[in-house]
């Protein structure tokens, strides 16, 4: 088979010159022909590697609808699911009456402690109806001391910072879950990783 060097066409071995340009044309040598097979490989193998690289991505960021788990989801996230070097969170207290007066129905509470096993902060989860009304309570009513609020934007949900003396407390919400997370001020990129994991994980 012989081809044009010019315009790559392929013609017969009967030919003499391309219909294209004019140009003589070449036999087209085995090495050629295996030069030509291994970049369709390689174009191919890329591709599949691209392919793999997208769908990858995309399954490691989906995120669960947070309203299709329940409460003892979350509960495990933290306490078993979620790995942190330097801190880890005790098997808390669930509460399937929730708390009243803040507007919980159902609540997990779990402490917070270094690998010394000395608290150092807790972390509430709650299923609210009203979750801006239950922001309100914990404020108005001093659950969460307000000295110096801080707000920021993640994963487009709200967090809000809380700083008092010594401790800082993380506010935000997924959808009908509540959660506060309060810990040392020198233990706050903690508190901020447990948010990032939450909000990674779920919308």
């Amino acid at each position: 088979m012989k081809y044009c060097l010019k315009c790559k066409k392929e013609f017969s071995d009967n030919d003499l010159f391309c219909d294209e340009c004019g140009g003589k044309l070449k036999l087209k040598t085995i090495s050629e022909k295996k030069s030509i097979w291994k970049k369709l490989f390689l174009i191919f193998a890329i591709t599949i590697l691209v392919i793999g690289a997208i769908s990858t991505f995309f399954l490691i960021t989906k995120r669960t609808d947070i309203s299709r788990v329940n409460i003892y989801d979350l509960k495990n996230d933290i306490e078993q699911n979620f790995k942190y070097n330097e801190i880890r969170v005790n098997k808390g207290e669930m509460s399937e009456e929730g708390i009243q007066e803040i507007g919980v129905k159902k609540a997990y509470v779990g402490a917070i402690s270094d690998l010394n096993e000395e608290e150092i902060g807790s972390i509430l989860i709650g299923n609210s109806e009203n979750i801006q009304n239950t922001k309100d309570i914990l404020l108005k009513d001093g659950y969460i001391e307000d000295i110096t609020k801080v707000s920021f934007k993640l994963r487009g949900n709200t967090i809000t910072k809380y700083y008092s003396e010594y401790s800082v407390s993380y506010l935000f919400s997924i959808k009908n879950y509540i959660f506060i997370i309060n810990i040392l001020q020198n233990k706050e990129n903690y508190a901020m990783k447990i948010a990032k994991d939450y909000l990674k994980k779920y919308k």
